[in-house]
């Protein structure tokens, strides 16, 4: 016999497992049922089966014995059925000093020791679990749970049994079904916290006489490791089962959930490919499944989608025994989140040469639309996938009135005034357009215009025309609106003035906007900082001139970075960097004790030794990840201010940047205002995850130069949205970096 004693804080019990232990138990049952009454709390078809050696013992114990039938399964923990069970002990006058046992699987077991709890303010019960599931994880956590009946939720109780007795016996006459799904749960525990265990399992498979002791290695864990081997897969389990209508068996969705989590995890390098073999090897040696149908796919990632918690810790299994936590949103860990993702690795490197940088982005966006409502032919200069979508969408614009509306809702946002203007009403389809706060501001303007505008599913459809007026507008809330509205009013009847509004530190798109349409022919009177009269029925002009666009600062920080930790690089820029929002990245670089070098059309920074220093981020809030990198390399701490600005423009993209800079071992302490940055003289490198940020890549991609180890983006290749050519730019300048992962 196994004999496990469990001890939590003042309370002691044991938990017993043998062989027909249900048969010879009156021994054990004697010292806490003698005098009393037991209520066995089982279901009809257990009792049936095992029930009358269990009576029979306790009648030889000296206890009154009274059986109550309940439903199994998850239905029956329900907390609204609860009360015909109360109503029953009641009516049968059940006391403080009576006890009660639960026979039967886990739901059983959960309704017996709540029962337990909530009467007379706690009463004494034993344990008879009947499942393998069951035996193997009546672990000392003592919370039976219960669920209650308009949701998923759950509600629970401490509450210790003052026994446990586990007959493995009883579970041969489970249908094999119920066998291979109790399997589930101990290869699950096996998988993150025992990896003997698992190799067990592996090598020997399940035997009548092994059974034992497997519930015995399970039993024996502690209450922590069980608890996190649980959360491997839940998330993804509960999802599954939400969205078949719990046509998948707990067990089944687990099984499932587990090989989906394995093959994320090697794809985001925590899980080793071998690891995840042998996982999905042992799941299809007990039939259980490992993958869905399309549909139940589909289904389930939406269930996810909908419901997700960023709250919720994912464990993922490193290696067979090893898991660890993660915080990061299950949504952003799926395969179709994953499908066809590739990752950029780069090698302590040291390089040296001079790169071109591409056109800046925010002014050939501005340049296009004022060029397409010249008819100008001329080519507006520009790469990168913006720049496409933008003749893309302008093209669109033309035919059919329509415009994208994806995740990116700067080209949606840039051309939705002009398109109620031209076409008097504008269809938006796309994922992006769920996202309320990326429609606030639209909604804002259409309400303020009297435009009617309807949402449903992945479509949304404005019917109107902007008319001449005053508008107010918060450039903070999305300067990509406020520009395109500025390059629109001046097409109006009447003269119309606009006021900026809110916080200014976006305020260079406005200069930028209003530069360029004075190169069109377009004037706009500025009354205050924050006011323009802008006068209706003027056109834009024509040029027979190529439309030129400087290099963007942006872009070219991280090779700056580059020189000012120690290499020989140099940009191509071809422009002063006015009124761009990167213009600062050179002076900024000067604070932490860079010098810059400038020759012709070629400009580096060159520093021997970067000291720490103080910086106010809030007017630069483009160049965090830039400022971040310079504080990991410079001496001492740099303390960078203002940080809850960046925290109230995106607080998503402020923590993302703080957590990949810290994934690669740079120190950052949050000192409330400010953040603490302290430098190293070697970066550690590791895994970071940038999620589509390209300024954020290749800020994180030139710590290479300062880095002991390969330092890995996930999501890297969002540098080729603003640099088609990066991979061959990087690598001609001596960047050791290389593309890993599967094709697009």
């Amino acid at each position: 016999m196994h004999i496990i004693p469990i001890e939590n804080t003042s309370e002691k019990y044991n938990i017993y497992i043998k062989d027909a232990l249900i048969e010879s138990s009156s021994a054990l049952f004697g010292p806490l049922v003698h005098g009393r009454t037991a209520y066995i709390i089982t279901d009809a078809q257990i009792y049936e089966l095992h029930g009358t050696p269990l009576v029979q013992n306790l009648l030889s114990a000296g206890a009154t014995v009274h059986v109550m039938t309940l439903e199994s399964g998850e239905n029956a923990k329900k907390l609204s059925r609860l009360e015909k069970l109360y109503s029953a002990l009641l009516d049968d006058n059940i006391n403080e000093n009576d006890i009660l046992i639960g026979f039967g699987g886990r739901s059983i077991q959960d309704i017996t020791g709540f029962t337990a709890a909530t009467l007379f303010g706690g009463i004494r019960y034993i344990c008879v679990p009947t499942t393998i599931a069951s035996q193997a994880f009546l672990f000392p956590g003592g919370y039976p749970m219960l669920s209650i009946s308009h949701s998923e939720k759950h509600i629970g109780v401490r509450h210790l049994p003052v026994m446990v007795l586990s007959d493995p016996t009883v579970l041969k006459s489970l249908p094999p079904k119920e066998q291979s799904c109790g399997m589930a749960e101990i290869i699950q525990h096996a998988a993150i916290c025992d990896s003997d265990l698992f190799r067990l399992i592996e090598t020997f498979g399940v035997t009548p006489g092994s059974i034992a002791n497997l519930i015995a290695a399970c039993c024996k864990k502690r209450e922590d490791n069980i608890r996190i081997s649980h959360l491997f897969g839940k998330e993804y389990a509960d999802a599954l089962r939400k969205a078949s209508c719990h046509a998948f068996h707990y067990a089944e969705a687990i099984s499932v959930a587990m090989a989906k989590m394995a093959q994320v995890g090697v794809r985001d390098l925590k899980t080793s490919e071998e690891s995840m073999h042998r996982l999905i090897r042992l799941l299809n040696k007990f039939a259980l499944p490992t993958e869905l149908t399309p549909d139940d796919t589909m289904q389930t990632e939406k269930e996810l989608e909908a419901t997700n918690d960023a709250n919720r810790p994912i464990v993922f299994m490193t290696e067979i025994g090893n898991g660890k936590i993660y915080s990061e949103p299950i949504s952003t860990l799926l395969p179709k989140a994953y499908a066809n993702r590739r990752r950029l690795e780069f090698l302590p490197s040291v390089p040296q040469g001079t790169v071109r940088i591409p056109p800046c982005r925010d002014i050939s966006l501005k340049m296009q639309i004022a060029a397409y409502l010249s008819k100008e032919e001329n080519p507006v200069s520009g790469q990168g996938l913006l720049h496409d979508q933008m003749k893309e969408a302008l093209q669109s614009l033309s035919c059919s009135g329509e415009l994208p509306g994806g995740e990116q809702d700067i080209i949606m946002h840039y051309l939705l005034p002009l398109a109620l203007t031209i076409n008097g009403g504008v269809t938006i389809h796309g994922e992006g357009i769920k996202n309320k706060h990326k429609l606030a501001p639209i909604l804002s303007l259409l309400d303020a215009q009297g435009i009617v505008c309807h949402t449903e599913d992945n479509c949304f459809t404005a019917y109107g025309r902007l008319h001449s007026g005053e508008f107010h507008v918060k450039v903070s809330e999305s300067p990509y609106l406020v520009c395109g509205l500025l390059l629109t009013i001046p097409l109006l009847n009447e003269t119309s003035t606009l006021t900026i509004e809110g916080d200014l530190t976006y305020m260079f798109h406005v200069e930028m906007t209003l530069e360029i349409m004075k190169k069109y022919g377009i004037f706009v009177t500025r009354l205050t900082e924050r006011t323009f009269s802008i006068r209706g029925g003027q056109t834009y002009l024509p040029s027979d001139v190529p439309r030129f666009v400087g290099g963007d600062y942006g872009i070219a920080s991280p090779f700056w970075l580059m020189g000012a930790l120690g290499a020989d690089v140099g940009c191509l820029v071809l422009a002063d960097g006015k009124n761009q929002p990167s213009a600062n990245a050179l002076s900024i670089a000067e604070n932490f004790g860079a010098t810059i070098l400038q020759e012709g059309g070629r400009i580096a920074l060159k520093s021997d030794r970067l000291m720490g220093a103080g910086i106010d981020l809030a007017p630069v809030p483009e160049l965090f990840p830039y400022i971040l990198a310079l504080s990991a390399c410079a001496e001492g701490e740099s303390r960078l201010f203002n940080a809850d600005v960046l925290k109230s423009i995106d607080y998503e993209k402020f923590a993302r940047t703080v957590e990949a800079f810290t994934s690669i071992g740079v120190l950052i302490h949050d000192e409330g205002d400010y953040l603490s940055v302290m430098g190293q003289s070697v970066i550690p490198g590791g895994v970071a995850e940038v999620k589509g940020d390209p300024i954020l890549a290749l800020c994180l991609g030139s710590l290479c130069t300062k880095a002991s180890d390969k330092i890995i983006l996930l999501g890297g290749q969002s540098v080729f949205s603003v640099m088609p050519d990066y991979l061959t730019e990087a690598q001609a300048l001596g960047i050791l970096v290389s593309i890993l992962g599967e094709i697009e």
